[in-house]
Parts: structure tokens; C-alpha cells; sequence
């Protein structure tokens, strides 16, 4: 049987209204998701200016920290929008593309975090004024950065094949420039 034009009009609108509901249930996620994440950063920054972390983070680390977990929840609540359309096509592409950001943003806490220890272990036993420790500093600080890279090649790349040759790539580029450091000739 054919469809008559008045079943058309109906299908249509029906799918119009589910689309319509959708579409204003997923603009208001979205403005949930923006004030939500501006009150986060708000809040954040209270509270680091209450610990007095600039002192310790310098060169606006913290705000750069803040607006990370800022759009961090901002792309929570776009993805939350955009499962709300119903768009397959849409849905899947975003989702595939976005899986790299918390990611990336991981990597970039674990290399800092291991930035952080080595100089700091590498300062404390420097500060031990002991003979000849001076290179033992040096040796953990490099260990720790060369660490929290692997490490953070790891959780980036899903793909075995193209996470071991990342790191025996920068193993070679590691120990190529650890020796140049070191033999004086970039000094």
C-alpha cells in the first residue's frame, strides 16, 4: 500500500517533536556543562589560591591546569549533548575523537608528575653535599622523565605495535642525547 500524504505529515511531525525535545534536552545539558565548569574552575581557583599554589606552580601552571579541567568538563557535558541527538553518524565520530583527550590530558599529568620527582630527588641528593652524588642526581632525575614518558606512550596509543616503536625511538633519542650531554657536546 501506498502511504497517503496525511500519514507522511504525521510521521513527520511526530519525528519532528522527538527531534524538537531532543534538540532543547541537549541544549540544556550544554548550559548545565558551561556553568558547571565554569563554577569548577571558580571553586578550583579559590581554593588554590587558598593553598597558595602559585607560589609552588609557577608561570601559570594553575591557570592552565584549571582551564583543562574546565573544558575537560565542558567535553563531558557536549558528549552527554550529543548522545541526547541521537545522530549515529555523529555520535560515533565525536566519541572516537574525543577518547584521545582525557587521555592526552593523563599523559601530561603523568609527565609532570614525573618531572616533578626527578628534580625534586635530584635536588635532595645534590643537597646531601656528598662526593661525587652530583651525577647520581642527574642519572634519577632523567630516570623519572624517561619514565613518566613511557608510561604516558602507553596510556595514549592503544596500538602494541605502534607503542613499542614509539618507545624504542625515544630510547634511541634518550640515549643518544644523554650521551652528547655528557661527553660535552651540549654543554
Amino acid at each position: 500500500m501506498m502511504a497517503t500524504i496525511s500519514d507522511i505529515i504525521g510521521e513527520f511531525t511526530l519525528n519532528s517533536k522527538d527531534i524538537g525535545i531532543n534538540l532543547l534536552i541537549a541544549v540544556i545539558v550544554l548550559v548545565l556543562g558551561i556553568l558547571l565548569g565554569k563554577l569548577v574552575k571558580l571553586i578550583l581557583r579559590v581554593v588554590a589560591q587558598r593553598l597558595k599554589l602559585e607560589k609552588i606552580f609557577r608561570f601559570g601552571s594553575i591557570d592552565a591546569f584549571l582551564t583543562i579541567i574546565k573544558w575537560t568538563v565542558y567535553i563531558f557535558f557536549i558528549t552527554l549533548a550529543i548522545d541526547q541527538l541521537s545522530i549515529p553518524l555523529l555520535n560515533t565520530s565525536f566519541f572516537d575523537a574525543l577518547d584521545i583527550v582525557p587521555k592526552s590530558v593523563g599523559a601530561l599529568v603523568i609527565i609532570a608528575t614525573g618531572f616533578s620527582l626527578g628534580l625534586f630527588l635530584k635536588k635532595t641528593i645534590i643537597k646531601t653535599e656528598q662526593k661525587d652524588w652530583q651525577p647520581l642526581g642527574e642519572i634519577a632525575f632523567y630516570l623519572f622523565l624517561y619514565l613518566s614518558f613511557i608510561i604516558s606512550v602507553q596510556l595514549v596509543f592503544d596500538n602494541d605495535f605502534m607503542v613499542r616503536w614509539i618507545i624504542l625511538l625515544f630510547t634511541g633519542f634518550y640515549l643518544l642525547f644523554l650521551t652528547l650531554k655528557h661527553t660535552k657536546v651540549l654543554k
